[in-house]
């Protein structure tokens, strides 16, 4: 298997280009990241955003709390911008990594957020309230609606937060039905 690979990787120039042109670009940001002196500890803003994200986009949402969770994620969003590493080491650093991981956190915290923000249904395990302080009652939820939901969602990168839009979703083999538990 070594042999083969030995022998195979002087063949492949444009697959090795490919690759040597993405380990530039991550030793290029890793480097970057590894001179990352703001005053903000990632590990901070890490426990903050799952506290965000555990209060109100978990199973139980409401819109009023996904919107003060969306205004929170720009701000993690902004301050990560300012992290400090608190391991200067050269070798195995896994904070730089964390850094890395957790620029990726916030994107996708701020996409389930958006996605959550935008469905006006329960849907699955999802509860969705219309207020919270009246309590966990069937006229409180807003009702599963597959004519305006039942769509894929897709998420897109954009300068201002995530774009969704929506695919249609194929039920001519297996109809929707109610889950009755």
């Amino acid at each position: 298997m070594v042999r083969y690979g030995r022998e195979t990787a002087s063949r492949l120039p444009a697959e090795e280009a490919a690759f040597g042109d993405a380990k530039k670009k991550w030793e290029t940001e890793f480097a970057r990241l590894a001179k990352a002196d703001g005053p903000e500890n990632p590990h901070v803003l890490g426990e903050e955003m799952g506290n965000w994200m555990t209060d109100n986009v978990t199973v139980i949402r409401e819109n009023g709390k996904l919107r003060e969770t969306e205004t929170k994620l720009a701000e993690l969003s902004e301050r990560w911008k300012n992290v400090g590493l608190t391991d200067r080491s050269g070798f195995a650093n896994r904070e730089i990594s964390f850094i890395n991981q957790l620029r990726n956190m916030i994107v996708l915290a701020q996409v389930m957020t958006r996605g959550a923000l935008l469905r006006e249904e329960s849907r699955g395990a999802h509860y969705k309230v219309k207020d919270v302080s009246k309590g966990l009652t069937e006229e409180n939820a807003y009702p599963r609606d597959d004519a305006n939901f039942l769509k894929t969602t897709i998420a897109e990168h954009s300068p201002d937060g995530p774009k969704i839009s929506y695919l249609p979703v194929d039920t001519s083999l297996i109809k929707p039905r109610a889950r009755k538990y």
